[in-house]
């Protein structure tokens, strides 16, 4: 399980509220809150908590989804993706220059977040 806060911006209309959708595959549950954000200017930020649960990824390594928020008019999309993780496995996806390794924080349950790309692993 791994849980992340994410902060938007509203670029859109004053008075506006987008509705969260999940698109994943089956065996991972990705639950949003709250599930619906309100804007009542332009520029203003909003938090939302998103909370991953599964299986470890067998049959391959990593999968991928996204979280859409849709106001009626608009469409943004936040790409989710979940990969195992080994601790101790040479990263693969990364330079082996040290500034561009992700930065680690074990989050809950054997899952691991990139600070800088929100991606979640399981270990």
């Amino acid at each position: 399980m791994g849980t992340f806060t994410r902060t938007v911006t509203n670029v859109g209309a004053a008075n506006s509220n987008y509705t969260a959708s999940i698109d994943m595959p089956p065996l991972i549950s990705v639950a949003i809150e709250p599930a619906v954000l309100t804007f009542s200017a332009v520029g203003e930020t909003q938090s939302f908590t998103v909370k991953v649960t599964g299986p470890a990824i067998s049959q391959q390594p990593i999968t991928s989804g996204a979280i859409t928020w849709r106001d009626g008019t608009h469409a943004v999309r936040s790409p989710l993706v979940v990969y195992n993780y080994i601790p101790g496995a040479p990263y693969t996806l990364y330079s082996e220059d040290s500034t561009s390794m992700p930065e680690k924080k074990r989050v809950l349950n054997g899952l691991y977040k990139d600070h800088r790309s929100g991606i979640i692993r399981h270990s």
